[in-house]
């Protein structure tokens, strides 16, 4: 005898909660149209593009939608090449920010998720590492922390783990002030590329 299907049967556990962790890729948009002619700031193809994700998820299921909600602390990397008529300098630029993603999505059985939603951006600082010369730091406008993106992805819920791969780009361009040999010179960065999590469920 056939069982009967309904909604209930292929929804996950109501709500779920747990701490999660991943790697992000990052690929930084730069604005240069406020640039002297003679400075040229750019995003290496090949530059270290590896930063870290973590922090805790829950999750809300009814029928088949989801309702996603996320505190995490992220870092975002990448290598700028700046040079002018006296100076050339490449620096490993990195954002630090506390990440709040607002995910709503389908839920396809107990096993698939696609989501999609708003995150809202607080950053913590941005950083450079020292090259051989040192003449890059870098320093958000403190009045002007907040900023939001968006993600889209999907996961696969597999008994208590949780993979999830997203991938986000922020609503336009933030200004950062970069301090290039006592010479600040600001520029306006946006930040687009890929998210990998392993979440681990404490209820199921």
């Amino acid at each position: 005898m056939i069982a009967a299907w309904s909604p209930h049967s292929a929804q996950a556990q109501v709500f779920t909660f747990g701490p999660k962790a991943g790697f992000t890729f990052t690929q930084f948009n730069i604005d240069e149209s406020s640039l002297d002619p003679s400075v040229d700031i750019n995003d290496l193809p090949d530059g270290n593009k590896v930063g870290v994700t973590a922090g805790a998820f829950f999750q809300v299921n009814v029928g088949f939608l989801n309702l996603q909600p996320e505190i995490l602390f992220t870092q975002q990397t990448s290598q700028l090449a700046f040079s002018d008529i006296s100076v050339s300098d490449i620096q490993k630029v990195r954002f630090n920010q506390l990440d709040i993603p607002l995910l709503v999505g389908l839920n396809f059985g107990k096993v698939v998720r696609l989501q999609a939603g708003p995150v809202m951006n607080y950053v913590l600082d941005v950083g450079t590492e020292p090259g051989a010369g040192n003449l890059i730091q870098a320093a958000v406008n403190d009045f002007d922390n907040r900023s939001w993106s968006y993600q889209v992805g999907g996961g696969l819920d597999l008994g208590r783990l949780a993979l999830d791969v997203r991938y986000g780009s922020t609503f336009g361009k933030r200004q950062v002030g970069f301090d290039v040999d006592g010479t600040t010179v600001p520029i306006r960065v946006g930040r687009q590329g890929w998210t990998v999590t392993a979440g681990i469920m404490l209820l199921k």
